[in-house]
């Protein structure tokens, strides 16, 4: 299976994972719908980028079966176009959003997050999981945003960092972000083994 193929399932997964486990919340099916075109975006960028497999006509037929009759090719690509946008931009980190006011917040304890803006590999992740937490914080007032914010930065980090050593090997560790991937990694750990105990 091509890289791109396998994030789009994998990031989707780790996105109703963070619902469903970790916030216990349920977003309407169209707030399914665009998580599933903002992932086939954020996916499309990840080839474009990194994998270099050339999988768009791939994911376009995947994406189109899963959204049917809302599919929409034209507007899948604005989506992407969006996200590079914001991407190429040295002021998205500037800007207020639940997922920035959040990464400033732990950059008090934590210096490696600030890494995530160092190169494309963070970026993406952060404008993704940006438009994700705005999504849900929409869909769900009732959740406090800092929370949604955090819990999809550290699952959508980690899972983008297995996805980037999968493609990448060990040139994974010479991104400048990897810190910033490394650190979410530990702190993940330690999470988890906190709700073990």
């Amino acid at each position: 299976m091509k890289n791109a193929i396998n994030a789009y399932e994998q990031l989707l997964d780790a996105f109703h994972y963070v619902l469903h486990s970790w916030l216990n919340i349920k977003i309407t099916e169209r707030g399914n719908l665009e998580a599933k075109e903002m992932t086939a975006a954020a996916c499309f960028l990840l080839d474009n980028l990194y994998a270099k497999e050339d999988v768009g006509a791939e994911l376009s037929v995947l994406v189109a079966s899963d959204l049917g009759k809302i599919y929409n090719p034209t507007h899948l690509m604005d989506k992407a176009t969006e996200m590079r946008v914001f991407m190429s931009g040295d002021d998205f980190s500037l800007g207020k959003s639940p997922i920035r006011d959040y990464i400033r917040f732990v950059a008090k304890t934590e210096d490696s997050v600030v890494k995530c803006y160092a190169d494309n590999a963070g970026k993406l992740v952060v404008v993704y999981s940006d438009m994700l937490t705005n999504l849900v914080v929409e869909e769900c007032p009732e959740v406090h945003p800092m929370r949604i914010a955090e819990l999809i930065f550290l699952v959508i980090t980690e899972e983008f960092g297995r996805l980037y050593r999968e493609i990448l090997h060990n040139a994974f560790l010479a991104l400048p972000s990897a810190p910033y991937f490394l650190g979410v990694e530990e702190a993940m750990e330690r999470i988890r083994k906190e709700n073990n105990d």
